[in-house]
């Protein structure tokens, strides 16, 4: 869809909305909420992506929806909304996964763990 904002800001999944919680994807479930989690998340896949989405909602929208523990769950820029607060869910993926696109170290140390290695053969 082409709502405001779309294309240097970008993330869809679940996430609070104006009418409460719901799965936001492409199509008729796409009403313009983005939620940070889900493009900052993404950051050890498009690397790139994920920090041009991090500067642009820092820099230009943070005043908006920066709030005390991180970026605010979810935002509409065409309903000129934002979400009251965090989601521990959906916020407590960002700082892991960014993590990983540095150093890949959460991943690095779940690989090694013995229940992983046992497991590894089953898959």
């Amino acid at each position: 869809m082409d709502f405001k904002g779309y294309g240097p800001l970008w993330g869809l999944t679940s996430s609070m909305n104006l009418n409460g919680y719901r799965a936001h994807k492409p199509g008729n479930m796409d009403d313009g909420t983005i939620a940070p989690t889900a493009g900052l998340s993404s950051m050890p896949y498009v690397p790139r992506e994920g920090i041009a989405l991090l500067k642009t909602l820092y820099l230009k929208h943070g005043r908006w929806i920066w709030k005390d523990y991180g970026f605010t769950d979810a935002f509409n820029l065409s309903e000129d909304w934002v979400a009251p607060g965090l989601l521990g869910i959906d916020v407590g993926p960002i700082a892991p996964m960014i993590e990983n696109a540095r150093t890949r170290f959460c991943w690095d140390t779940f690989m090694e763990a013995p229940e992983i290695q046992a497991v590894l053969p089953k898959l």
